[in-house]
């Protein structure tokens, strides 16, 4: 997850364990910002262990260059600070849920790591090298670090 105070530059990734499944109709609800389901005419298949990368534009000229993009979600947005809960459900079955409370800069981003353990991005081995045209930390479409101060 990333967080900006700059519009269009927000991403999401989801880390898909189990089964084979649709993404269609996932919902993602981060109460009082925002609260969308993807949507496409097709099947969008996810296999275990699949990286799903959700963003708020894929404009690379307005998200910085952000690589790896699988859905845009214009309603996307995340609070910078505070302790906020975000979910993941597919047919009114929470899939997932990951409470965050944290003051998080601009182009900083949030990552769970194998061990279920969530830290900033400058917190993990090894460190996130800036991805795109701006100075936006993360790992997008790639697998996480591991957590070396847990939050």
């Amino acid at each position: 997850v990333t967080s900006t105070s700059d519009a269009d530059k927000e991403w999401l990734e989801l880390r898909v364990v189990g089964a084979t499944f649709d993404m269609n109709e996932v919902t993602v609800d981060i109460p009082g910002k925002t609260n969308f389901s993807i949507v496409s005419a097709d099947c969008i298949e996810v296999n275990s262990g699949d990286l799903f990368v959700i963003a708020e534009s894929g404009d690379p000229l307005l998200n910085e260059g952000l690589p790896n993009i699988d859905y845009v979600a214009t309603s996307l947005e995340f609070y910078n600070s505070g302790d906020r809960t975000f979910s993941i459900s597919s047919d009114m079955t929470e899939l997932d849920s990951v409470n965050i409370n944290i003051s998080v800069g601009s182009g900083e981003s949030v990552l769970v790591d194998g061990a279920g353990d969530l830290c900033e991005s400058d917190n993990s081995t090894p460190t996130p090298v800036a991805y795109g045209t701006g100075a936006n930390r993360g790992t997008p479409g790639t697998a996480n670090g591991t957590c070396t101060v847990p939050l």
